[in-house]
């Protein structure tokens, strides 16, 4: 083979090579940026276990190995799906650590994922997501046992009832139930488990097996991320 054949291979098998690094090096750094959540706003706060745990200053959500971790200052706090919340900019946002089912029961219990680190914010009149995303008639599911609510809610456990307002969310397990409630900022657990029925917008939500039960209808929310589309 001439020399000017195999100069010519050379220059094709780097053409070839090239971009598929490049676009590999991108697909790194997309998967980077997603992984990673920068926040410095002054004041975040969460409720752990009934107890408000509260970050100031800037903090750092990362993704490692499907652990989801908040790093603030010297400290490195392992993450499940219960939201933070802050304020910015007059408006109040809450983050998602964890992907979560978002539930539409008037729509036929059509049911969506939002990714990991996924942000909504409200100005009192609309719910947005930090993608433009507007969310009403819906709430979201951990796929476990957290609800958030969007719309107003009155929450049934047993014989109490509870009226809460949007960005409130509820725990609903075997042995206690947890409910924050975000207008009057109390964070209550009720032991032992009762009943516990959500409605709101003419639902059901029957947060002891996991369904929601809309008109004549009745559907079983989903458990497993993987069998949900992203949300649009």
């Amino acid at each position: 083979m001439s020399e000017e054949k195999q100069t010519l291979k050379k220059y094709i098998k780097y053409i070839i090579i090239f971009p598929l690094i490049l676009l590999l090096f991108m697909i790194l750094m997309i998967r980077k940026t997603i992984d990673k959540r920068e926040f410095k706003e002054t004041h975040f706060y969460q409720y752990i276990g009934g107890q408000k745990i509260e970050y100031n200053g800037k903090i750092v959500l990362d993704k490692n190995e499907n652990i989801s971790e908040l790093k603030f200052e010297d400290v490195t706090v392992e993450l499940d799906s219960t939201p933070i919340y802050y304020e910015s900019e007059d408006k109040l946002k809450v983050i998602f650590p964890e992907t979560m089912n978002v539930v539409y029961p008037e729509s036929s219990g059509l049911q969506y994922k939002i990714p990991y680190f996924t942000t909504l914010e409200s100005n009192g009149s609309w719910i947005q997501s930090d993608k433009g995303k507007t969310f009403e008639n819906c709430f979201i599911f951990d796929f476990k046992n957290l609800y958030f609510f969007i719309d107003n809610t009155v929450l049934k456990v047993g014989e109490m009832e509870y009226e809460l307002e949007p960005f409130s969310y509820t725990i609903v397990d075997e042995n206690m139930v947890e409910i924050y409630d975000k207008k009057n900022n109390e964070y209550y657990i009720i032991e032992p488990n009762e009943n516990v029925y959500a409605t709101s917008n003419g639902y059901t939500i029957d947060l002891n097996i996991d369904s929601i039960k809309y008109g004549e209808n009745e559907r079983i929310l989903i458990r497993n991320e993987e069998f949900l589309k992203n949300i649009n």
